[in-house]
């Protein structure tokens, strides 16, 4: 499995690099700017419930990941 890691900053570049390989680590971007994890959902997974998930709830769902790690 191949997996790239640092410096993905949007769905584009994602897009790009799945193309040749398995997954893409999106780590800064994704807690900096934690409502870029809709946009993957929607546009990488074809997650429907992303649409219907609001700011909030993600913030909250974030957290409680961040403390149990």
């Amino acid at each position: 499995m191949n997996i790239i890691n640092g410096g993905i900053n949007s769905i584009e570049q994602m897009k790009k690099h799945l193309q040749f390989v398995d997954g893409a680590m999106i780590g800064r971007q994704a807690y900096k700017h934690p409502e870029f994890l809709l946009k993957v959902d929607q546009e990488i997974y074809k997650s429907s419930d992303a649409q219907n998930t609001s700011m909030n709830e993600i913030i909250s769902e974030y957290a409680d990941y961040v403390e149990r790690i």
